[in-house]
């Protein structure tokens, strides 16, 4: 139901998560401009924390200056009074570009449902574009010159926005911080509950509690790629606990054994990501977006905003009808909480015409995880048979992860 709030009016309600409530509303001017834009709404009993309130405050200053076409930008900080008659404390909110798509979340879900491989590259632009704006976000100073020390603290598929044409964008700077607030003033049950569902994305020194730097978003970004090609999360336990212990180790099946023809070099980048000591990884954002473009070039498997909007329209689920069957953009190339949801339309022009082409389901049935050995020998046409066997063979096989001599 449509209601006004300050200088907005409400469409509708998206979702409410741990923290805030989500609205589709629009902001109109003069001669009959309007533009459309998302409201987050901190909830009525957060709102009663002081502690919070500052956190949150002033995360939304430091959000509304960073401008990067990767990062959804923070438009308006506002406070809207409450009713005096009923007590009731006032509405803090923060006004955001309204992205038109599907966040990595979904897509996932889906993925797995579908039984569905995307190609690695697809997943490599994707973690590129996050790359680009985590490296803009570090490196982000103040007007004197000083660094703002700027770290996401929860880069999770919730938080990554995929747009209908393709666009890569990063939502919710900040907002983990000032949810971190609050753990004081409430027991360890409901703080269990507040970050279950982003326990596995966060890095062995967020864990710890220990002062971020920006190498902790990038092992959470490795996580995020990780899922993105196998399947699956490399670190989600049977249990909080086992999760916890398996991201404090850094233990996790290799990706060639998940996806095995995931490529070598995008193994090791992936792998480097993932290192349990921030001096394991990767030095900055920058550098990790360098590595994945020249992963991309060199191996002819450079993915673009086209493909990704070609993905996501192989993904939309028309209303009364079967979920369409994936498009050619699935194959490979020759030559899974607080969300901040995004609008599925049905865009125009997006519907996929003439054959569709089968897809390559996931190996082990969509994140099922099994060991495998396997040894191709590789024999020059030149060779004869008798020799074959001997001087003229070459090992390409892997077991355990280990190379077989």
């Amino acid at each position: 139901m449509e209601q006004t709030f300050g200088r907005y009016r409400l469409l509708e309600r998206i979702a409410e998560g741990g923290m805030a409530e989500v609205w589709k509303a629009k902001s109109y001017g003069v001669l009959g401009f309007e533009k459309v834009l998302v409201i987050k709404r901190i909830l009525p009993e957060l709102a009663k924390h002081r502690k919070f309130v500052d956190m949150f405050v002033h995360e939304a200053k430091l959000a509304v200056l960073l401008s990067h076409a990767n990062i959804v930008q923070v438009f308006d900080l506002g406070k809207v009074d409450g009713d005096a008659r009923s007590s009731a404390p006032p509405s803090y909110f923060i006004a955001m570009e309204y992205v038109a798509g599907l966040d990595l979340a979904t897509v996932l879900q889906r993925s797995r449902r579908m039984k569905i491989a995307a190609p690695p590259g697809l997943a490599v632009f994707i973690a590129a574009e996050v790359a680009k704006a985590l490296d803009y976000a570090h490196r982000k100073r103040a007007e004197d010159g000083q660094p703002l020390g700027i770290v996401h603290r929860d880069i999770s598929p919730q938080n990554i926005l995929l747009s209908w044409e393709g666009e890569v964008k990063v939502t919710d700077f900040g907002i983990a911080k000032a949810r971190d607030t609050i753990s004081d003033e409430t027991d360890s049950d409901v703080r269990l509950g507040r970050v279950r569902g982003k326990l596995a994305y966060m890095s062995p020194e967020q864990l710890r509690a220990e002062p971020l730097d920006g190498r902790s978003d990038l092992f959470s970004l490795g996580v995020v790629l990780y899922e993105m090609i196998a399947g699956s999360n490399p670190f989600t336990g049977a249990s909080a606990l086992e999760t916890v212990r398996r991201i404090q180790t850094s233990e996790f099946p290799p990706l060639d054994l998940t996806r095995p023809e995931t490529p070598w070099p995008l193994v090791a980048i992936v792998h480097r990501m993932l290192a349990a000591k921030p001096e394991g990884r990767f030095g900055d954002a920058g550098h990790l977006h360098e590595e994945l473009l020249g992963y991309a070039y060199g191996a002819g498997d450079r993915f673009g905003p086209n493909d990704l909007a070609r993905f996501l329209a192989s993904f939309q689920e028309a209303k009364g009808q079967a979920e369409i069957e994936p498009a050619a953009v699935f194959q490979e190339r020759a030559g899974a909480d607080e969300r901040t949801p995004v609008e599925v339309p049905q865009p125009l022009s997006m519907r996929i015409t003439g054959p569709v082409p089968s897809v390559r389901s996931l190996p082990a049935e969509m994140g099922e995880r099994r060991e495998v050995t396997a040894l191709v020998i590789a024999f020059s046409s030149g060779a004869r048979s008798d020799e074959a066997p001997t001087s003229k063979r070459s090992h390409a096989g892997r077991a355990d992860g280990a190379r077989i001599p």
